[in-house]
């Protein structure tokens, strides 16, 4: 199982960004580099490339607000650091740009591309109630996907508020039902007892 955390490569649309339930999160601002107002930006997803055509950014808060829409000058990786500086005519001191660190970089969910069978987005997966696929027993609510590597990490917190985290695997992860709203699991012999 796999899954993809933004859309395509293409413009922005020119959709009302008020609205961020149709907005997917593809990048957060770091903060600033250099003294000339660039900033750097990490990509949260799985086609970095997108950002290559993009022509302005659209920046939310963490609660989801809209706060503008930056232009952008020129984009290049900085090296080693998986992240992008990002440079705008409307930026031209770092405390300009650093007056950005931590709001997300969002998309239309309009402009997402199809996922492969078994692929989710992970906004559409951080919605979910997390059940046993043996009892159907509400096991808790996704709060988030580590990325590993070899296979994601889905966390979610119980009724009573303790975290916990399965492997996305096949044998584990049972059925992803989105308009239902659950994920059904088989949790691995042990995986949980030493936190009852």
């Amino acid at each position: 199982m796999s899954l993809g955390r933004s859309g395509t490569p293409h413009l922005l649309p020119e959709a009302s960004p008020e609205a961020s339930e149709g907005w997917v999160t593809v990048g957060s601002i770091l903060g600033a580099h250099g003294v000339r107002g660039a900033v750097r930006l990490l990509p949260l997803t799985d086609f970095p490339e997108r950002f290559a055509t993009m022509r302005e950014l659209r920046l939310f808060r963490r609660d989801g607000a809209f706060v503008r829409t930056l232009a952008i000058k020129a984009l290049r990786p900085h090296e080693g650091k998986g992240q992008l500086l990002v440079e705008s005519p409307e930026l031209v001191s770092a405390d300009q740009a650093d007056a950005l660190k931590g709001l997300l970089v969002k998309v239309s969910r309009d402009e997402l591309p199809e996922l492969p069978d078994r692929t989710y987005w992970v906004d559409d997966l951080l919605k979910l109630s997390v059940r046993h696929g043996g009892t159907g027993q509400v096991l808790g609510a996704m709060t988030d996907v580590l990325r590993t590597g070899s296979a994601d990490i889905y966390v979610f917190r119980t009724p009573e508020g303790k975290e916990r985290m399965f492997p996305a695997l096949k044998e584990m992860v049972l059925r992803v039902d989105l308009r239902e709203g659950f994920i059904d699991v088989l949790p691995l012999e042990g995986l949980w007892e030493d936190e009852e």
